[in-house]
């Protein structure tokens, strides 16, 4: 789909007939459209259709965070339950999009993308290093510190650096490869401080409202310089909780 997207000579039916390739992808994106997720009063019954409105790149991101749970198979169920995992991550999304929405930004299915994403290096380190991260989420409790910080010390580096290479990897475009690479602390994230800024505050509004499971054992800290960035109106936030409520359960019925 992105090799389609970025050919300048690509047409809407040249991307809609990439996605039709992938039956399951193609059902999910156009239940999303129909979902209250977009809330659009017609109905959506086409992937054209669904390109029109929703944006071809808006497309893309939405086509790759519905294709991310089928990617990790192999995670020990006994470390970290994945159905639970994927509900913090889609709620994740969900809050960052909806941030993204008040700041007014151009692709809000960007932010929905890199909330799904940003602990994608926890992922990683299960596949590879499953014992370890059993003792760090083990030392965590005991110490009553947080996994990212018992991370640093076991490997150098921790999931939000490691999930960033991957992505780096796989050529996702900078934004999105910052966006997690700061979440947990946005400035670091270069020319992208507000974006990461974003999903900074969208993690711990998942964890705050209890959607789902990370893997870790206690809700991070507001970083003061993020939220200071983002200037929102403390008014904000009881509005964004009820909206994630509604657009996170139409995600999960349509995602898991």
């Amino acid at each position: 789909i992105n090799e389609v997207v970025k050919r300048s000579s690509s047409s809407m039916a040249d991307i809609g007939a990439v996605i039709r390739e992938d039956t399951g992808l193609s059902a999910r994106i156009l239940r999303l459209a129909n979902s209250a997720f977009y809330g659009y009063p017609s109905e959506i019954d086409t992937i054209e259709r669904a390109l029109t409105i929703i944006g071809i790149q808006q497309m893309s991101d939405l086509a790759l965070a519905t294709s991310m749970m089928h990617i990790f198979q192999d995670i020990p169920e006994n470390i970290i339950n994945m159905n639970s995992f994927w509900e913090h991550s889609i709620a994740c999304g969900v809050a960052a999009r909806i941030l993204a929405m008040h700041k007014r930004e151009p692709n809000v299915e960007r932010y929905f993308l890199g909330g799904i994403l940003h602990d994608i290096g926890r992922l990683i380190l299960l596949q590879q290093l499953p014992s370890e991260v059993q003792k760090t989420i083990r030392l965590s409790k005991e110490k009553k510190v947080l996994v990212i910080n018992l991370e640093i010390q076991e490997f150098g580096l921790d999931h939000a650096e490691i999930g960033a290479h991957l992505m780096h990897s796989w050529n996702l475009p900078e934004n999105l490869v910052n966006m997690v690479a700061g979440h947990h602390q946005p400035q670091k994230a270069n020319h992208f401080k507000e974006a990461a800024s974003i999903i900074h505050v969208a993690d711990l509004l998942a964890h705050t409202l209890q959607l789902g499971v990370s893997g870790e054992n206690f809700i991070p800290s507001l970083n003061e310089e993020a939220w200071e960035l983002l200037n929102f109106s403390p008014h904000v936030l009881p509005m964004v909780g009820d909206q994630i409520q509604v657009q996170y359960d139409s995600a999960i019925a349509i995602m898991l």
